[in-house]
């Protein structure tokens, strides 16, 4: 499909209301979150999305985001650059970028935390047998320095953003149930057409079945009828 600016606002909405970072990257609920992104734009009234692949709606993203921290290593290393208003497409894509890469960064942390502590183990493991040689790692997180970039004055407003995305996924969730509602009182209305029509088929059957018999009994008393006549 040809993704226009409004689409890209749509896609992005979703994925703040659905805290779609919230999940490690790879996991089976970020991909179950991103399906249901795609369904729910697919599903939308308020805009026509023809997506046929959900993959298309991750690679939308990765270059949205890619762009963004393109643009942001530019003005990171330029000195008095100016830099240009935001409108709500730049406020969610710097928020859901941030969001990744926080949650990228906790995970990373915890993964090194999880080999300190194996590693702290198997070194009292190996003390307890009698091992000479000692290894001690310490992990110190105030060993590298990190840049601290200035957010743009833009909370108020992406507070606002959220909540309304969250709005309009309710809003989208409730739709899609109704029309789910719909659509199985249309599978009853037919299942209970298909019966009636049974019904009567069964029924005509049974008259005719009637009437043969009746006729058989009708010709077998005029055949008795012309029998005994002299």
């Amino acid at each position: 499909m040809e993704w226009r600016k409004e689409h890209d606002i749509f896609l992005l909405r979703e994925m703040l209301a659905s805290d779609i970072f919230h999940y490690r990257k790879g996991s089976p609920d970020r991909g179950r979150i991103w399906d249901e992104i795609a369904d729910r734009l697919n599903a939308t009234k308020d805009m026509v999305f023809h997506i046929k692949e959900k993959r298309s709606v991750r690679d939308r993203w990765n270059l949205h985001k890619n762009k963004f921290k393109k643009n942001r290593r530019e003005e990171e290393a330029a000195s008095g650059i100016e830099v240009d208003e935001q409108d709500e497409k730049d406020v969610l894509i710097e928020e859901l970028t941030d969001q990744e890469e926080t949650t990228k960064e906790s995970i990373g942390n915890k993964e090194k935390a999880d080999k300190v502590a194996a590693e702290d183990v198997r070194n009292k493991a190996l003390e307890r047998l009698g091992e000479t040689k000692k290894r001690k790692q310490e992990v110190d997180g105030n060993d590298v320095t990190k840049k601290t970039r200035v957010r743009r004055s833009t909370e108020g407003a992406l507070t606002f953003l959220k909540e309304k995305a969250e709005q309009e996924l309710e809003i989208r969730k409730q739709d899609q149930k109704i029309q789910q509602q719909a659509q199985h009182q249309q599978i009853q209305q037919q299942q209970q057409i298909m019966q009636m029509v049974q019904a009567q088929n069964e029924q005509m059957q049974m008259i005719q079945q009637q009437q043969m018999q009746q006729n058989q009994s009708l010709m077998a008393l005029l055949q008795k009828v012309i029998t005994h006549q002299p």
